[in-house]
């Protein structure tokens, strides 16, 4: 991941505002751009400087938001996560169950987190755990642009038969299952940047005038 991948990813971005999906637009407003914070300060204290702690922020966002209950967890950094998920969980008066793939989850599993760096391990964790969604599953991906085959592999899941929403943030993708969706991916940038939003905002108005 570069500066010219960020730039060429922020021309082609959007904000919620340029999103016309009620059921996205009120995901992207309401929790990938909720000011309060999924961590607690000692739990930043404690990650902020591992290459997890931006994951783990924005995964338990994602969770809170919808308020998942089973989820399934598969990365390098697996017990890390899972640890640092429940007790977030916990003093937000929620509570997780991590889930193992040797056996179904009833009712189907809420949510899976896949965080691998080759493309091969990730489809195949991708495809084997679509046995045990639902239709309000969601999956999140980490290191979209970490290799070419990571964007490949980002590719071939927006274009799987059964997702129906895709939301790219950059460093992660978050999929939707949801039947009454019609097929969209979205491009989103998590900066709120005033300034950007403004550049970015002559470059939509200049596309619409020529």
């Amino acid at each position: 991941m570069g500066r010219e991948s960020y730039i060429k990813f922020l021309w082609s971005s959007t904000n919620s505002h340029g999103v016309h999906s009620p059921f996205v637009f009120a995901f992207i407003s309401q929790c990938l751009y909720a000011r309060k914070a999924g961590l607690t300060l000692k739990e930043h204290y404690t990650l902020k400087r591992t290459a997890i702690y931006k994951n783990i922020e924005l995964l338990y966002r994602i969770l809170s938001y919808f308020r998942f209950s089973k989820v399934m967890v598969f990365a390098d950094e697996q017990a890390v996560i899972s640890d640092v998920l429940r007790q977030t969980a916990e003093d937000d008066k929620m509570k997780i169950w991590f889930f193992s793939p040797l056996a179904p989850v009833p009712g189907g599993v809420d949510a899976v987190y896949i965080s691998y760096k080759d493309m091969a391990t990730t489809l195949t964790t991708f495809e084997d755990r679509l046995s045990n969604i639902h239709n309000n599953t969601v999956y999140i991906i980490d290191n979209l642009r970490l290799s070419p085959e990571m964007e490949e592999a980002w590719t071939s899941i927006k274009h799987h038969p059964k997702v129906t929403v895709t939301i790219d943030t950059y460093r992660m993708g978050i999929v939707f299952f949801r039947r009454e969706q019609n097929k969209q991916h979205f491009t989103v940038r998590l900066s709120k940047s005033i300034l950007l939003n403004a550049v970015l905002g002559l470059r939509n108005l200049y596309g619409l005038l020529h």
